[in-house]
């Protein structure tokens, strides 16, 4: 009897202990695995790692940043990154708190984590992950910045008006181009039927129209035929565009009342452009008269040779 109870006694401390050597052993599920794949994703940003950072990713891999045009392949977000982990500057994120799903087949996951970051407060990344080679591999990760919802209509507004500064910019840049070119064809799609043209520099001569706009740079060419135009800086607000512009030609023919001298000019001018539906409705262009003529040898006048003061 005795030695039946001990029996007893040691089958059930082996039941006891046997599951729980089961489960010690046993491999890690696949939700865990793509956690610890994310997980190392993040350590090796952190860590400015990059064959560890690299790793991870499948090879047609995506990367979608915060702004609307971050759109990287693998390549070109590996790219990225590489200058950046060689100095030594990697970025945290620091997971807070993570749901995965694995679908029905085993070999597709998806996730998403919310993420606390220095720079950026709390963000969110979500994303796929495949599995090759029975390693999870991210597909396609999402980085994004939530926006509380009583802050989205005043964000909404602002990311609006820097979209429109961008288009305002592009058709500003696409008329420099088109003039640049040759292309005075193209003005009309660009520059409203009735702009207007003023400058201090000119100030008796104001353009009301785009045919006279149009007439004014033949004009011009016809002074300086291979003139060129180059923008130094460029930033809009507010419906306007603003321009510095480097103005380069050479006078080989009449320039208003001065006559062809061969000479180079290169001039900086200041331009500010108004942009409304997509056109040019006004430009304000603004240059030094002088250093023009000075450059061209049409000042001083031939003769001119100034005052001498007597001591």
């Amino acid at each position: 009897m005795e030695l039946r109870n001990s029996t007893l006694r040691i089958v059930a401390a082996l039941l006891l202990v046997l599951p729980s050597l089961a489960e010690a052993q046993a491999p890690a599920n696949d939700e865990q695995l793509v956690a610890a794949t994310l997980n190392t994703l993040h350590q090796a940003a952190s860590d400015a790692d990059y064959q560890v950072y690299s790793s991870v990713f499948a090879a047609d891999a995506v990367f979608l940043g915060t702004d609307a045009t971050e759109r990287w392949t693998r390549e070109e977000f590996m790219a990225f990154a590489k200058p950046y982990f060689d100095q030594g500057r990697g970025w945290t994120y620091v997971m807070v708190e993570r749901h995965v799903s694995i679908a029905v087949d085993g070999a597709t996951a998806w996730f998403d984590e919310r993420l606390d970051n220095a720079s950026y407060g709390e963000t969110r990344g979500s994303g796929v992950l495949i599995k090759e080679s029975g390693q999870w591999k991210i597909s396609q990760y999402n980085l994004t910045i939530p926006m509380p919802n009583e802050l989205s209509r005043e964000f909404v507004d602002r990311i609006r008006g820097e979209q429109r500064g961008r288009d305002n910019e592009a058709v500003v840049l696409a008329m420099i181009a088109a003039v640049n070119g040759r292309d005075f064809d193209a003005l009309d799609t660009l520059i409203a039927a009735d702009v207007t043209r003023r400058s201090g520099a000119t100030p008796e001569l104001i353009i009301t129209s785009l045919d006279g706009f149009k007439a004014f740079l033949h004009q011009d060419l016809a002074g300086t035929p291979d003139a060129q135009q180059e923008v130094n800086v460029i930033f809009s607000g507010g419906g306007w565009v603003a321009v510095h512009v480097t103005y380069r030609g050479t006078q080989t023919g009449q320039m208003g009342p001065f006559p062809p001298s061969g000479k180079a000019l290169e001039l900086p001018f200041i331009g500010l452009l108004r942009v409304e539906d997509g056109l040019i409705r006004e430009i304000l262009v603004e240059w030094d008269n002088l250093n023009a003529l000075g450059q061209l040898g049409h000042f001083p006048p031939p003769g001119d040779v100034g005052t001498e003061v007597e001591e």
